[in-house]
């Protein structure tokens, strides 16, 4: 048993060293087949056509936002606006009580007029004082010429008027003379018979010739005085003219009166030109008052309509309450003017340009838009990282587009077709340029290229490199230019 045990051990270790003999042959042969040189992972130049674009998001907002302030001091009518609801151009938001306005305004007008027409009335006094003045002396000579012929007139018809009255009255007393004389009789033949009556026992038959003697008087008193007032047409248009011609005389010489004081002591009556510079400034002040209060009136009735189409994203005020002039109501945002508010890092930003097309989805809906600005301050985000803000504007917004949600927004950045590309990680940049590693004939070489257009792997290159070329991604360490490497092409699967 133990001689057999002993042979079972030397077998075994036999087998062993011939197992490590087989593996030091392998290695020591692969060693000897191999070609020396460390490995490293390549890029090969392939053409081929390149897309590139940035994945961000924001906030969606409005490019045209117009907060509403009262333009009038009003009690507010009525108040439509409610936050979150869509309005449409033209609509009448806010209405306002113009009692007050109308009044104000009526009061203005008046104040106005007021000032115009005083105004007018001193020019107009001073304008005919000073007509009056220059036309005095002649007038007076023309007055005291007229004066002179109206007293002419009046004399030679006086002269007539007595001449034709006396021979009426002649005639008058001609015609009268009988009845006259028979009255007189009467009369004497009553006075005499009242004197011989008792004025105790008679006094009856007094009284009766009494009566009888006042109507004889009478009757002698109406003939006597139709001598003196006897009538003709005649006569009556004389007097008539003399009446006139005195009326006349009378004016003529208060008017003589008047222009000759005018013409002797009369001083000149004159508006200063600080006197006018002030009518006219008042004058102004008052009309301006009153163009501005009609204008505030006209604002007042016609109230606030929305300028475009939009949605309400905040009141400040109610109906029914007062509103001062200047008074913040209500803001609206144009919803057919939206926009996204986005950031981009710092290593992405300098392929930013205004005009290039973006898509963006919210609320399950795609949207058409492009770079309206990009804010050429760099920000610090949340986490301490500088990013660049820019405005992405939606082409075709519509009524399902809520504002203050997070939009996922992808920036097209641009094509490239056939372009030779490498992988991005394979570009080394120095103060003279972009460069990369290559492999030629075994060895590492250095080659400057020209980079262009890139994506988040590939990278164009527009010059130094040609279809097929091998570019190392990363030069390992203590591996210099000139030293031989063997080649691993990039499987970026693995990565």
């Amino acid at each position: 048993m133990k001689k057999l045990s002993k042979m079972k051990k030397a077998l075994i270790m036999l087998v062993a060293v011939a197992i490590v003999g087989a593996i030091v042959f392998a290695i020591a042969q692969s060693s000897f087949d191999s070609p020396s040189g460390v490995r490293v992972t390549v890029s090969e130049v392939t053409k081929q056509n390149i897309t590139s674009s940035i994945s961000t998001s924001g906030d969606v907002g409005s490019l045209n936002t117009k907060t509403y302030f009262s333009p009038v001091n009003a009690t507010i009518n009525t108040f439509e606006p409610k936050v979150g609801e869509i309005v449409k151009a033209g609509t009448l938001l806010v209405s306002f009580d113009t009692a007050m306005l109308e009044r104000d305004n009526q009061k203005a007008d008046l104040n106005r007029s007021s000032i115009a027409n005083g105004n007018q009335a001193t020019l107009d006094q001073t304008s005919q004082a000073n007509a009056s003045i220059t036309t005095a002396k002649s007038r007076a000579n023309s007055l005291s010429s007229e004066i002179t012929n109206i007293e002419n007139s009046i004399h030679s018809l006086t002269l007539q008027i007595n001449e034709r009255s006396t021979g009426l009255q002649a005639e008058r007393s001609r015609e009268i003379n009988p009845e006259l004389t028979r009255l007189n009789g009467l009369l004497t033949q009553v006075t005499t018979a009242i004197q011989l009556l008792d004025p105790v026992a008679d006094v009856t038959e007094i009284n009766e010739l009494e009566t009888n003697r006042e109507r004889y008087q009478t009757e002698i008193n109406n003939l006597q005085q139709s001598v003196a007032t006897v009538g003709d047409p005649e006569l009556a248009n004389w007097q008539a003219q003399l009446e006139a011609l005195q009326a006349q005389l009378a004016t003529a010489s208060a008017e003589y009166q008047a222009a000759k004081g005018a013409a002797d002591g009369a001083v000149p009556a004159t508006v200063s030109n600080a006197a006018r510079a002030q009518m006219r400034d008042t004058l102004n002040l008052a009309e301006l008052e009153s163009a501005t209060i009609e204008e505030l009136l006209q604002r007042g009735r016609d109230g606030i309509k929305a300028e475009f189409d939009g949605i309400i994203v905040s009141t400040s005020a109610v109906q029914g309450a007062p509103a001062s002039q200047g008074m913040s109501l209500f803001e609206v945002a144009d919803n057919r003017n939206v926009i996204v508010d986005v950031t981009v890092s710092k290593y992405d930003y300098d392929k930013l340009q205004l005009g290039q097309k973006a898509t963006i989805e919210m609320s399950n809906k795609t949207y058409n838009g492009s770079i309206h600005s990009i804010n050429r301050v760099a920000q610090v985000n949340a986490t301490g990282a500088p990013v660049i803000q820019a405005t992405v504007k939606i082409d075709n917004p519509d009524d399902d587009i809520f504002f203050g949600v997070e939009a996922k927004v992808q920036i097209q950045l641009g094509e490239r077709k056939d372009a030779f590309v490498v992988n991005r990680a394979a570009i080394n940049t120095n103060k003279d340029g972009d460069f990369v590693y290559v492999i030629k004939d075994g060895k590492v070489e250095i080659v400057t290229v020209q980079t262009g257009f890139s994506t988040s792997e590939l990278i164009q290159v527009e010059s130094g490199l040609v279809l097929g070329d091998q570019v190392i991604i990363e030069l390992p360490s203590g591996v210099e230019v000139g030293d031989a490497v063997i080649a691993d092409t990039f499987d970026a699967d693995k990565e």
